[in-house]
């Protein structure tokens, strides 16, 4: 038996023989009462016997047993011994099985753990998932919105670049007409020569003034350096002294700008490099 079972045992019969104290003390105060009874003498003036006989006193004929204290607390004791080293013989056995079935629930538990663990990464996963699919979606809206947006000003903002295209057309013929033709001396002649060189040069500069108001200015494009995003290159001439390769000399078609876009490039002629 180990050291806390002795001590638990101890315990348990100290707890049973206060229990009982009370009970034994009083068990021995009877007996001992029934000991010392004297019994009545059979010449008593009662029974009509003689007075002259002396009483015979006479202890009662039986034999009592009695136990004490002591012995009653010896038996329990030795009672208690028996009982506890057979609760101690059952407990074993159910120890182990207690601890069987344990470890069966710890095992049991840690694969609830596992498979609630997995579930949880799966879940995450998804979740994560999920998360990217919505700030893909979120970015490509927004996306498609600044597009839309920069779309809509550009179709506003160059909303005459058609239109412009177009009537740099006759902007061209007027000016290839004023630059071929010397302006007439007004004269009884040619008077209606001079009338039509007139109205040439008004139109040209109404063309002007309407290109203006819609932010379309002629490129300045003579003794600049060549640029390819807004010159066309048709020819190479020699250039005279000072004059650097590629630097132009001879405007075939102005370029135009509308507002900060290359509505057209210019056609130019350069020096030979």
């Amino acid at each position: 038996m180990s050291l806390s079972g002795r001590f638990t045992s101890r315990m348990r019969v100290a707890q049973r023989s206060l229990r009982s104290r009370p009970t034994t003390l009083r068990l021995c105060v009877n007996q001992t009462r029934s000991l010392l009874t004297v019994q009545a003498p059979l010449n008593s003036p009662l029974l009509g016997g003689s007075s002259n006989n002396a009483p015979s006193i006479n202890m009662l004929n039986r034999s009592i047993s009695i136990r004490t204290f002591g012995d009653k607390a010896a038996q329990t004791t030795e009672g208690d011994e028996a009982s506890e080293t057979g609760d101690e013989e059952t407990t074993e056995p159910n120890k182990k099985e207690e601890a069987e079935s344990g470890a069966a629930e710890n095992k049991k538990l840690s694969e609830e753990i596992a498979e609630l663990q997995a579930k949880i990464k799966e879940l995450e996963k998804q979740s994560n998932e999920f998360k990217n699919a919505a700030l893909e979606y979120k970015a490509e809206v927004f996306n498609v919105r600044k597009r839309g947006l920069r779309e809509v000003e550009n179709a506003q903002k160059y909303a005459v670049e058609k239109f412009a295209k177009e009537m740099l057309t006759i902007a061209d013929n007027i000016d290839l007409a004023l630059k071929n033709v010397e302006k007439p001396v007004a004269d009884e002649t040619n008077k209606s020569f001079v009338l039509i060189y007139e109205g040439m040069e008004m139109n040209q500069k109404t063309i002007a003034t309407v290109f203006n108001k819609f932010n379309l200015v002629k490129a300045e494009s003579m003794g600049l350096k060549f640029d390819i995003n807004i010159h066309e290159v048709l020819f190479q001439m020699p250039g005279e002294e000072g004059d650097e390769p590629g630097q132009i000399k001879n405007v075939v078609r102005d370029g135009y700008w509308l507002k900060d876009r290359a509505l057209r490039s210019a056609q130019v002629g350069v020096v030979q490099v």
